[in-house]
């Protein structure tokens, strides 16, 4: 299998809501080389001030979101589900 094969697959994961452990083992994949996959490609979507590339598997168009944090460089962060919030506050307090 080659990287585009992988990256196939890490997409359809992300996309799945399985885990990942379920994802492979349906689709007869070994989990250490998905998981080492994975980091990879997530390593190659990071950009050059550490922010990684995200997408959101539902629409939020029409939503409000809970909270927004825009950053000095232009980066602007919103928040739409209140579960992201907690996270986020043990990230601050570290």
């Amino acid at each position: 299998m080659d990287s585009s094969d992988w990256q196939s697959h890490v997409n359809a994961f992300e996309a799945s809501g399985q885990s990942a452990r379920a994802y492979c083992t349906e689709h007869g994949l070994v989990y250490h080389r998905f998981k080492y996959w994975q980091r990879k490609f997530r390593g190659e979507a990071r950009s050059a001030d550490g922010f990684a590339s995200v997408s959101i598997a539902r629409d939020v168009s029409t939503a409000q979101p809970l909270a927004v944090a825009e950053f000095p460089s232009g980066i602007r962060l919103a928040i739409y589900d209140a579960s992201v919030l907690t996270y986020i506050a043990g990230w601050l307090r570290r």
